[in-house]
């Protein structure tokens, strides 16, 4: 176990047969708003029942218009979700609009996080913007979809896990698993730090990252590219481990014992574009 002085400055209403199913709520814009009040009574959109999580069973465009807190779910809140896109419904955005979606999980420097469980911020095939997840029992955000400008901040399994998409302009830190996890897609301008496993687990292509002081191997390849990013990690492990990536541009610092790569095939793409410390890398 590691010790680390990086710092990083980041609810019911039933309704009766007789009465008709309750209207979708539009924001002035045409957005569908999604708020703790809506999210208690229900009827988000057609067939989603009062309480947590709130299920979006048809696509369009969804919007926060406060905070969302599972809390208020008791006993339960590890293992609830805040808000879930039913299977088979694509076409969905969801702008968080700067509120956040919280839970009650805890996450300190050091494993393990408190209050863990099954909860997901927001699951299933949607995009995602604009806000934050922070404290849920499992993922903050676990989608098929993109990702812009969200802060995933000590969620108990990890930050953000994305499959055939993009995340880009957000932070993971302080999360209980991988900071990021992308499978086949691709991840650019985002922060990494302090998670309890892997800074960023990845199928795909990476680029403009700062990477630092997590507690696994900063990046893990299954493969694709990464440039342009700076790595600065303080564990007795490899900065970068690939199966097979290739790699340009880049800055590796506070290599454990000077060895920044671990195992697996990396090549560098030209030679000598990466530094390794205050030398080109090997």
């Amino acid at each position: 176990m590691r010790r680390s002085s990086f710092a990083l400055s980041v609810l019911a209403v039933g309704v009766s047969l007789l009465q008709a199913l309750p209207e979708p709520a539009a924001a002035t814009d045409g957005r569908i708003e999604i708020n703790q009040a809506k999210a208690l009574a229900g009827g988000v959109t057609t067939g989603d029942a009062a309480g947590f999580p709130v299920s979006i069973n048809t696509a369009g465009s969804f919007v926060l218009t406060s905070d969302l807190d599972v809390t208020v779910a008791g006993g339960a809140a590890p293992n609830t979700t805040a808000i879930e896109v039913t299977l088979g419904v694509t076409g969905a955005s969801l702008d968080l609009n700067g509120f956040t979606i919280r839970g009650p999980a805890v996450c300190f420097l050091m494993p393990p996080c408190t209050a863990t469980g099954s909860g997901v911020g927001v699951s299933g095939e949607v995009n995602v913007r604009n806000g934050a997840v922070r404290g849920m029992g499992s993922w903050g955000l676990q989608i098929g979809g993109s990702v812009d400008s969200v802060d995933a901040i000590g969620n108990g399994a990890g930050g953000i896990s994305v499959s055939f998409g993009t995340v880009s302009r957000s932070r993971a830190v302080i999360n209980g698993g991988d900071g990021f996890e992308v499978s086949n897609g691709t991840i650019l301008n985002c922060i990494a730090a302090q998670n309890h496993e892997n800074g960023v687990s990845i199928s795909g292509n990476a680029e403009n990252l700062f990477l630092g002081n997590n507690v696994g191997v900063e990046i893990f390849f299954n493969f694709g590219h990464l440039s342009n990013s700076v790595i600065s990690g303080t564990a007795a492990v490899a900065e970068i481990t690939c199966n097979q990536c290739s790699i340009s541009n880049n800055f590796f610092r506070n290599c454990p014992g000077g060895n920044c790569f671990g195992v697996g095939s990396i090549v560098q793409t030209p030679a000598a574009s990466n530094m390794c410390n205050s030398t080109y890398c090997p």
